[in-house]
């Protein structure tokens, strides 16, 4: 019988970094090719836990997590360069500057670093990845990994198809129910702009059955209260609305009038969705209301507004 248990370990992030340094001015050969992996493995380590800290309820992208992810990316690409040049190329100079990099910033005094069961009892080899990813059809690609193996194993996939650089997630909760708390920006999303009718509409992912349902009403209410453009209707998942092409919104350039507008207007929403849209007492998030140069003799009860 195998029993496995989830190994962990204290370090110093800046001493572990500082130990990876040393694949630099390695000669050509097998010998440097298996001291790249192994530095991969353990930089991956190294980053699940510095972005574990930084998100310890929350995943999102952070300084720290994006700076340890060049390092893997940098480590991954010179894994392949090795593996595909027969152990000739494969420099790690890239990855010790971003190494630097990454050290330059504050970090923790220490972190929970996980093992990576799957290179240690899987035979999960990184060149195995490296295979794959470039099996894969072309086309843009976004990767997020789920830590902890998944940070060494998103970089690998990203340095095989160029993808841009890749985040992580960590599912949270009972065993048999884990959920994955994330950030908007790392919340995908299909979304593909149509040109019918002389218009041009997007059509962005919703959900099927009832999810989608729900998302095309809440779609159309909200476009009768003005705050959401035409709604053409659901076509197997996905919203199909009128697209209105427009600048970004420069925040810079408001003047004082022009930002009360946009705080009132966003105010407006925030109350249509809090009165039409309730949301369950389980879901949605929680809304504050914060007041500038006003005083209140009762504070607002925060209410949830639906996603």
């Amino acid at each position: 019988m195998l029993v496995y248990g989830d190994a962990t370990r204290a370090c110093d992030p800046r001493a572990s970094a500082e130990d990876l340094a040393a694949i630099a001015g390695q000669p050509p050969g097998l010998a440097r090719h298996a001291a790249l992996v192994a530095a991969l493995i353990d930089a991956s380590e190294l980053v699940q836990g510095l972005t574990d800290d930084a998100c310890a309820e929350r995943d999102a992208r952070t300084a720290v997590g994006d700076a340890g992810m060049r390092v893997l990316v940098a480590l991954a690409a010179a894994v392949d360069a090795s593996w595909s040049s027969d152990f000739v190329r494969g420099d790690g100079g890239p990855a010790v500057a971003a190494l630097e990099q990454l050290t330059a910033r504050a970090l923790p005094p220490a972190i929970t670093a996980r093992r990576a069961e799957g290179h240690a009892f899987y035979a999960l080899y990184p060149e195995a990845y490296l295979a794959a990813a470039r099996a894969a059809p072309p086309g843009p690609r976004r990767v997020i990994g789920i830590r902890s193996i998944g940070a060494g194993r998103a970089a690998v996939v990203a340095a095989a198809t160029g993808a841009p650089l890749p985040a992580t997630v960590r599912p949270r909760g009972d065993p048999f129910h884990r959920r994955i708390d994330a950030a908007p920006e790392l919340q995908e999303q299909r979304k593909l702009l149509a040109r019918a009718g002389g218009a041009t509409w997007l059509a962005r992912f919703v959900g099927l059955g009832r999810d989608g349902e729900r998302a095309l009403a809440r779609a159309r209410a909200l476009r009768r209260a003005g705050f959401t453009p035409e709604v053409a209707g659901l076509c197997h998942g996905f919203l199909v609305e009128r697209w209105l092409a427009a600048p970004p919104l420069d925040l810079a350039q408001l003047d004082r009038q022009g930002r009360r507008r946009l705080v009132g207007r966003v105010g407006s929403y925030l109350g249509v969705r809090a009165r039409a849209l309730p949301a369950a007492p389980d879901r949605g998030a929680r809304r504050r209301v914060a007041c500038v140069n006003c005083v209140s003799s009762r504070a607002p009860t925060p209410q949830r507004a639906s996603s």
